[in-house]
């Protein structure tokens, strides 16, 4: 299946295509940027132009999942760009960057972004400052200072299709992406995000946690324990074992699991796992248990 780009990899290729742009390459249509695990991506550039004021570019890349159902497939990403200074003895570059329209703020503990903050996680965020001193070297510009700002027109509208609000980002989507590349129904993802939901729970005092496979057993499980805030609740899919291991390692107090029938007798017999490729009811046993009542 084909291989997409995160978020961060289309601010980090709109941010170099910016700065080639202020340093006069005319016509860029695609750039080659550093990805985190330490490979190279050519990633498209759909928009570039060099703005009225000195040394200020705005360019735009189009996020592209690749074979991945994201969300954020589509997406505009646009960097705004400015190339502050240019001190010789300066012995270093200094990149600022910060949030426009549709890239959201931080607002709840347990993420690893400070309160306050713009949602760009750390690894883009050390990706995107990669991608521009390397532009910068590139273009002979370094070492100059880089302010950068990350705008997503349409971001206030795609961010109510994830878990953000709940997570406490606010105003539009996250820069994410600990690899770069976007792998098709990534397992490793997922279970990411279970990682970070159980996180923010924690730093919001919460000692319960209630494990759901999808979102008609979260409904119920939410009629049942009204009580609860909104982050102890957690659609984990088939992921039971991982998200029992999880949740033990966090100390939760009370660890609830809601499904229906089909995947409560999986777990009754074993599988840790309760996709239909891995695991398969055992009928027989499952009458066996039966006959015994």
């Amino acid at each position: 299946m084909r291989i997409g780009f995160t978020t961060g990899s289309a601010v980090s290729a709109a941010v170099k295509a910016a700065i080639f742009t202020i340093a006069g390459h005319n016509y860029i249509t695609e750039v080659e940027i550093p990805l985190p695990n330490g490979s190279r991506m050519k990633i498209p550039v759909s928009k570039t132009e060099l703005l009225k004021e000195n040394c200020k570019a705005v360019t735009e890349v189009i996020k592209d999942a690749g074979d991945d159902p994201d969300v954020t497939d589509g997406a505009r990403i646009v960097a705004f760009v400015s190339v502050v200074s240019k001190k010789k003895d300066q012995p270093d570059s200094r990149i600022t960057i910060k949030a426009g329209k549709g890239v959201g703020m931080v607002t709840k503990p347990g993420l690893p972004v400070a309160i306050g903050e713009p949602a760009i996680n750390p690894v883009p965020r050390r990706q995107i400052v990669q991608s521009a001193i390397e532009a910068l070297k590139e273009t002979g510009l370094y070492p100059a200072d880089v302010e950068i700002t990350v705008e997503v027109p349409d971001g206030e509208r795609i961010a109510k299709k994830t878990l953000n609000s709940k997570l406490g980002i606010i105003g539009g989507i996250s820069i994410l992406g600990t690899r770069g590349t976007v792998i098709p129904f990534s397992n490793e993802a997922y279970k990411k995000t279970i990682e970070i939901e159980m996180d923010v729970a924690v730093s919001n005092g919460q000692n319960t946690i209630v494990l759901s496979t999808g979102g008609r057993s979260e409904r119920f499980a939410k009629k049942i324990f009204k009580e609860l805030n909104e982050v102890c609740f957690i659609q984990v899919a088939d992921f039971f074992g991982f998200s029992l291991r999880e949740a033990r390692k966090r100390g939760f107090r009370h660890i609830i699991y809601s499904c229906f029938f089909g995947k409560l007798v999986k777990i009754a017999q074993g599988h840790e796992y309760t996709h239909a490729k891995a695991s398969r009811i055992d009928f027989e046993m499952l009458s066996n248990w039966c006959a015994l009542f």
